[in-house]
């Protein structure tokens, strides 16, 4: 497509072709690109409630240019085509990103945002549905502003683009704020583990599904591309018992050795594809034992009232804060440290890009684009981070869970 390659960007999706149909029969501006229908949005739920003079400058821009106009309704038909698991929409995309904060920059940097904020009226309307108040309802939409916040904080000008792809689950009603922490809503958990339980309330993880370097990390995470001595990770089960890689409970790793569970004494609580609540930190959150605890059973009362037909099995989460090298960075008393001894943690696929841009700000697809000399040192976190990955080591992104 023209408008493509004249922007530079790449979108593959089973539903361009569609989309991309739709958009072009649209003659007019739709109203979504209107002005008036940002500050009536605001308005009604306060969803740009810190940047909605940016987004309106932004939306000037984009209109001013056919090609934006195009992008814009082509991946509002793409979302509009799938109707829900919009994070199932796109299989790959890349969209612009030009640096700087000159003015004709801006539509180019946000042109995202608008076909996402076409879609958080309803968004709205589905959590009230299902039972939601109204403050958590605009404080879980008030996501989207604060992603456009974090967005311009890392890239140091006005832009939105790099947060579309984790925006949609805020328009599909999936992010849930509380008080504190962020929950997301899983019909279908992806996350490769079998959970066990026995009848003194033993937990024990199995990975499944998935290929195991010799170190114990998952293959092609970071440091760990060398395919040598890596194993599949699978789960077999007969009559009598479960029989697969363990995940050590001291190391955190997987074990190649083979580890049986029998029937006798424990039960299966946990498998891939079943629902779960999966837990996200926002930056500045309290993430003490009290405050956490209370959120957590908070979120089990309140999900369970709003969406009874998931037999919800478990809390997850994918972070760099559970990674077993920090002890070795904070002080005892952390309460991130604390913070771990909540889950029972496992390696996750990850490139060791996630601490950045949570501690230092920098958004990084791979640590190629890392200068590591000119990382701040304002924290003995920031500067424990430093030292590790400047000698030759990693913050890995670990997951854990707890049962709902």
């Amino acid at each position: 497509m023209d408008v493509l390659k004249r922007l530079k960007i790449t979108i593959y999706s089973e539903f361009l072709d569609e989309a991309y149909k739709l958009a072009v029969e649209e003659k007019e501006i739709p109203e979504w690109l209107k002005p008036e229908f940002l500050k009536e949005l605001n308005d009604d739920w306060g969803i740009l409630e810190k940047n909605i003079d940016i987004a309106l400058g932004a939306l000037d821009q984009v209109v001013r240019n056919d090609d934006l106009v195009l992008l814009a309704k082509i991946l509002y038909y793409i979302l509009k085509i799938k109707g829900s698991d919009f994070d199932k929409c796109f299989k790959q995309l890349t969209l612009p990103d030009v640096s700087g904060d000159d003015e004709a920059n801006i539509g180019y940097n946000c042109v995202s945002l608008f076909p996402t904020l076409a879609f958080a009226r309803s968004a709205c309307e589905f959590m009230i549905s299902r039972g939601f108040d109204e403050k958590m309802t605009i404080s879980s939409m008030k996501g989207i502003d604060e992603c456009f916040s974090a967005s311009i904080t890392k890239k140091g000008y006005p832009s939105f683009n790099a947060y579309f792809a984790w925006t949609v689950y805020h328009i599909d009603a999936r992010l849930v704020m509380f008080d504190t922490l962020q929950f997301q809503w899983v019909p279908v958990c992806s996350h490769p583990i079998r959970v066990y339980k026995n009848k003194d309330g033993q937990i024990k993880t199995f990975m499944d599904g998935v290929k195991i370097h010799r170190s114990g990390f998952l293959l092609n995470s970071a440091g760990c591309d060398d395919e040598e001595g890596s194993f599949e990770a699978t789960v077999c089960e007969t009559d009598e018992y479960y029989e697969g890689h363990i995940v050590n409970a001291e190391t955190h790793l997987v074990e190649k050795e083979l580890t049986r569970l029998s029937k006798s004494e424990w039960t299966q609580v946990m498998k891939p594809g079943e629902p779960s609540i999966d837990i996200h930190i926002p930056k500045g959150a309290k993430i003490d034992y009290e405050t956490c605890q209370a959120e957590f059973n908070r979120a089990r009362e309140i999900f369970s009232k709003t969406f009874p037909e998931y037999d919800f099995k478990i809390f997850t989460i994918s972070t760099w804060m559970l990674a077993p090298e920090l002890p070795n960075i904070l002080k005892p008393d952390s309460n991130i440290l604390n913070f771990q001894k909540m889950f029972n943690t496992y390696p996750l696929h990850g490139k060791g890009v996630g601490v950045f841009g949570f501690v230092f700000n920098i958004l990084a697809a791979s640590l190629d684009e890392i200068d590591y000399d000119t990382l701040s040192e304002d924290t003995s976190l920031m500067r424990g981070i430093k030292e590790l990955y400047k000698s030759g080591g990693f913050i890995h992104e670990y997951g854990g869970h707890f049962l709902f």
